[in-house]
């Protein structure tokens, strides 16, 4: 059946489990780092904040706007996760990419229908956060949880490659990169957005990492011959 743009009871116990459930786990990793790493001391408190931008993003989109990508993102998704139980092979082919007329005849009522389908690019969204409708126990609120907690990671990452740049800013640093309120409200939904977001972060630390790391080695190799 397709999905309504309103939140069930079990949205809301879900939501309500997996939000508690990873503020927890962010909590430990902030204890066991923080005396090493004095920048864990955010963790927890960047983690929930981002878990309830998500939260106001949902509900905006739900309750103000009426509906929107997020929530067609969430359907389609969705709608490829119930075709596994009705054709696997169909449901491998969909997901790596084959977005074929055939394909697409697999989806009924029982299954719901995809939007986005002739649409690879807008389409690729819906595949990608399929692994997150299964985390989110095919729960709207809990997808929109799990997701944001996972960008978050990429995020943290970011924000502790600038802090051994400039190791003296922690707190500064924070406020730019974890509690910066449009990034959190419009990185933290089921949104396209959010998966560029956090890949173009990725993108540019490995980059830095990469350019950095062989710049230093290349120093240190020219030093030796040089003394």
């Amino acid at each position: 059946t397709d999905f309504m743009p309103e939140l069930s009871f079990y949205d809301i116990i879900v939501g309500f489990i997996l939000f508690f459930f990873i503020v927890l786990i962010g909590i430990y990793i902030q204890v066991i780092n923080k005396n090493e790493h004095p920048e864990y001391r955010f963790f927890a408190w960047g983690l929930s904040v981002r878990l309830l931008g998500a939260i106001g993003f949902a509900m905006i989109y739900l309750y103000y706007y009426g509906g929107g990508d997020t929530i067609n993102y969430f359907q389609s998704s969705l709608a490829l996760v119930n075709l596994f139980s009705k054709s696997p092979d169909a449901f491998f082919s969909i997901l790596t990419g084959h977005l074929t007329p055939e394909n697409y005849s697999y989806f009924d009522y029982t299954t719901g229908y995809p939007l986005y389908f002739r649409d690879p690019w807008a389409y690729s969204v819906v595949r990608y956060s399929v692994i997150f409708i299964l985390l989110g126990a095919k729960s709207f609120l809990g997808t929109t949880l799990v997701l944001a907690a996972v960008s978050y990671a990429f995020v943290w990452r970011f924000y502790r490659f600038l802090v051994k740049q400039y190791p003296h800013y922690t707190s500064e640093l924070a406020v730019a990169v974890l509690f910066f309120p449009s990034v959190i409200f419009w990185g933290s939904g089921l949104l396209k957005d959010n998966y560029t977001f956090f890949s173009s972060l990725m993108l540019f630390v490995a980059s830095c990492y990469i350019l950095i790391d062989n710049f230093s080695y290349f120093c240190f190799h020219q030093t030796g011959k040089i003394s």
